[in-house]
């Protein structure tokens, strides 16, 4: 359980109208830590498996495919049951992964907040500036996928769920896994190796779904609607997380202005390590905006956190609804106390087994 953190005095003294901002802040850490102090087991099938299957399939014509989705034709050889069990299992993958990215998110969030107080418990006002950012971001990521689940409508048939299913996986694959580097490059390096950006850039294929990372602003900009002033507020952050003119401000300890003996009018400003009174005395009110609208997306987060639980349960019932018109094949490949693919963790008897498919 991560520990009340205490605001540094040199910044609610600078700060009198941000006090309701910290408190909110605070209190939503405390929420988030401990919900995400458990942890999450999260399982995955090892897609090689698959996918050794499915390219051999279109190379031999067995496999239609539409743009990125993969279908299994009707003239396929018999698998070994693993490999129909894999198979089957992974049609349940979109709630694995939503569940994974919700922990994953949330984690990160509280690790960031975990950050910012860190930083401002040694006085360093620029990495907490560029943790509040960091924040953001996650949030507006997380935020924008939500909403994304929430468009999808409700299927009434197990053709419309396996659709439905398609465009989900996708959507989660390219939230979860998006990249601009290749990992499986990049963890087969030599230690010697000498890198460029051709060596590790990320590369779609055809036959997968494209997980090239998409900039962050988007999702900025799509919450900044839903929580007005947000994209505002991350621009005046990144001067901070870029070597821009932020981090040299965030440096000030103390001001004074002064004249000289020509009557020429000095600020002398005193770098250093220490707490930056003198930067924080100068944008009181920019800082308060910054901490109240922290405060303000952190309470819209825990909102999108509830509404992500209720997108799990939606999924689950999607899955079942399209698993369900297999049941009878999938008895050869299930005992009837196996645990159900569909991922609800019931027996496969009492879940989808005998279940009608409508």
């Amino acid at each position: 359980m991560t520990p009340e953190p205490e605001w540094p005095e040199w910044l609610r003294d600078a700060l009198p109208d941000a006090q309701r901002a910290f408190e909110g802040i605070t209190n939503s850490h405390a929420r988030l830590a401990a919900a995400a102090s458990p942890g999450l087991i999260h399982s995955e099938i090892v897609q090689d498996q698959i996918t050794r299957v499915t390219d051999d399939f279109i190379q031999k014509g067995y496999v239609t495919t539409s743009g990125d989705a993969v279908g299994l034709g009707s003239q396929v050889p018999d698998l070994p049951r693993s490999i129909l069990a894999a198979f089957r299992a992974n049609q349940a993958s979109s709630r694995r992964m939503l569940r994974m990215f919700v922990a994953a998110n949330r984690i990160v969030v509280v690790r960031l907040l975990d950050g910012l107080h860190f930083a401002l418990s040694n006085d360093d006002l620029v990495l907490a500036l560029v943790c509040v950012r960091g924040c953001l971001e996650h949030i507006a990521t997380f935020w924008d996928v939500v909403r994304s689940l929430e468009d999808v409508p409700s299927p009434s048939s197990s053709n419309e769920a396996t659709e439905a299913l398609e465009r989900v996986d996708q959507m989660l694959v390219q939230s979860c896994y998006q990249t601009r580097v290749d990992w499986a490059k990049v963890v087969q390096l030599e230690q010697s190796a000498s890198l460029s950006k051709k060596d590790v850039a990320y590369r779609p294929d055809d036959k997968r779904v494209d997980r090239t990372a998409s900039t962050v602003l988007n999702a900025v900009d799509r919450l900044s609607k839903d929580v007005p002033g947000t994209r505002a507020v991350y621009e005046v952050l990144c001067e901070f997380a870029h070597p821009n003119v932020g981090f040299v401000l965030g440096c000030v300890e103390h001001l004074r202005e002064r004249k000289d003996a020509q009557g020429v009018r000095w600020i002398d400003k005193q770098l250093g390590l220490g707490a930056p009174r003198g930067f924080v005395q100068g944008l009181r009110k920019p800082l308060t905006l910054v901490f109240s609208q922290l405060a303000r997306v952190l309470a819209v987060y825990e909102e999108s956190l509830d509404r992500a639980a209720a997108q799990a349960d939606r999924l689950l019932s999607m899955i079942q609804l399209s698993m369900r018109r297999l049941s009878r094949s999938d008895r050869e490949i299930y005992g009837p106390y196996d645990l159900c693919p569909c991922g609800s963790q019931k027996k496969y008897k009492f879940c989808c087994r005998d279940a009608p498919d409508q």
